[in-house]
């Protein structure tokens, strides 16, 4: 009932019918002990575009192109895709060639965030980005920061929903009052944001770094020091395959010469299919939860949401209960290590997409954890990989692939150790990265309050005649 407000016609006329903007406009007020500058006044901006796909010449050069995907960090180093020189001449994109904030100006993003980044570095922008050039009563640094700062809150001013996606009102944007501080006062503003992402950095590379022994552990606790991977001498990679086996495959050497081998193992190994059923029956007619391939964690090998479905609507998904571990088989969810255990009673199941494969222990003598950490094994998924069927950009692992390998099986008490240890390797990195975002926020919202007297009201404040 909050949102529940009259406006007087005048403010209305000859803007947008948009009842979130106008409740923003009538709610949302910024004051600063700085004196506060339309945006028009202190910068101007450009948008790029995207060179033809289908010109060859245009791509995989070394001129960073930059998309909405790349706003990652608050400093821009670099892109996932390249262009070439060729392409910045001819092609429709702008070419950034000083220092400027970039701004995600369309994209599903911004129902929730406004993401920004300053460059120094030379690069090429897509149609969804603007570049912003500022003037000299304001360094690119601060503008950057204090987008970075205020710009969520903003968003109800901003953005504007389109028929397919939201985007950014220039108009709006231009005509924003920015606070400008003296040039002092904007340098250590921006050191001290600096300085908090450069901490979340520091945790959150030491989290991927704990992450990254539980492979070791695993490997260790089997005994195996490390891994071994194939003899790639000229003389051993030269071997014959029955035509039986190639036939309706594929003609890929590495899949049939590159494979997992946990023989060095200190524990029996058994066949994958003697010890593990695959894709089984759920047990059971009505299913009302669905795990989207989305809300499952390559990070925290977790399900990290599930969503309700109508039991008419499960027809086509996969299905799964209580227990079973669940493997995205399909390309780059596979290499990048999308697995869990569902966390539920066996009697629970759920539908999910088809680009799982599920696999559950034939009795409790394989615990479904110790069995998740064995196959989300970095040299496991390489392997896996080169095991991959179908077109590019659909390729995907079979059941065939774990029809024909073997794994360890440890006594029960030495697999309950390792499903222990990893999930409390990953608790503390967890951790590690709750806290440093949790300090990051703060140090950004004590930033904030030096730019914004008051920071931006959360309370209503209409203005006379409403």
């Amino acid at each position: 009932m909050s949102k529940v407000f009259i406006s007087h016609s005048r403010t209305v006329a000859g803007k947008r019918l948009d009842p979130e903007y106008h409740y923003a406009l009538a709610s949302i007020r910024i004051e600063s002990p700085y004196p506060c500058v339309k945006l028009l006044s202190l910068a101007y901006f450009k948008t790029g575009g995207t060179p033809s796909t289908i010109n060859g010449e245009y791509w995989g050069g070394t001129l960073p192109w930059v998309s909405a995907k790349d706003f990652k960090e608050f400093r821009f180093e670099d892109s996932e895709d390249h262009i070439t020189e060729l392409a910045a001449e001819e092609a429709t994109t702008y070419v950034v060639d000083k220092p400027a904030l970039l701004m995600v100006s369309r994209s599903g993003i911004l129902q929730h965030s406004l993401p920004v980044m300053v460059t120094y570095k030379r690069a090429a922008i897509n149609q969804d980005i603007k570049a912003f050039f500022p003037d000299s009563r304001v360094s690119v640094d601060y503008l950057g920061a204090y987008f970075d700062l205020l710009g969520k809150r903003l968003l109800p001013l901003l953005c504007k929903s389109g028929a397919t996606v939201q985007s950014i009102n220039t108009n709006e944007l231009m005509n924003l009052q920015v606070p400008v501080p003296p040039p002092d006062v904007q340098r250590q503003l921006v050191a001290e944001l600096d300085a908090a992402y450069a901490a979340k950095r520091a945790a959150d590379e030491n989290a991927t770094k704990l992450l990254a022994t539980i492979d070791d552990m695993v490997l260790k606790e089997l005994g195996i020091a490390k891994l071994p991977k194939p003899d790639t001498s000229l003389s051993s990679r030269i071997f014959t395959v029955p035509a039986k086996e190639v036939a309706n495959t594929t003609l890929a050497p590495d899949h049939y010469f590159d494979s997992i081998d946990f023989s060095k193992a200190k524990y029996p190994c058994e066949r994958f299919v003697e010890r593990i059923d695959i894709d089984p029956p759920c047990g059971l007619e009505q299913i009302t939860k669905l795990v989207p391939m989305e809300s499952v964690s390559a990070e925290w090998c977790a399900i990290e949401s599930i969503e309700d479905i109508s039991p008419d609507a499960t027809q086509g998904y996969s299905t799964f209960r209580g227990g079973d571990v669940i493997w995205a088989r399909i390309t780059p969810c596979m290499e990048n290590g999308k697995s869990a255990v569902v966390e539920a009673e066996p009697s629970e199941c759920f539908c999910g997409s088809t680009e799982f494969l599920v696999f559950r222990p034939k009795d409790d003598k394989v615990n479904p954890y110790y069995l998740q950490s064995l196959l989300h094994l970095k040299r496991f998924r390489e392997v896996a990989a080169h095991h991959f069927t179908g077109t590019s950009g659909h390729q995907r692992v079979t059941a065939d692939f774990f029809k024909s390998i073997s794994i360890p099986i440890p006594p029960r008490s030495v697999q309950d150790r390792i499903a222990s240890t990893a999930s409390s390797i990953r608790a503390k990195a967890r951790k590690l990265k709750a806290d440093a975002a949790s300090a990051l926020d703060a140090a950004k919202r004590n930033i904030e309050k030096q730019i914004v007297d008051g920071g931006l009201s959360a309370v209503a404040r209409f203005p006379k005649g409403c």
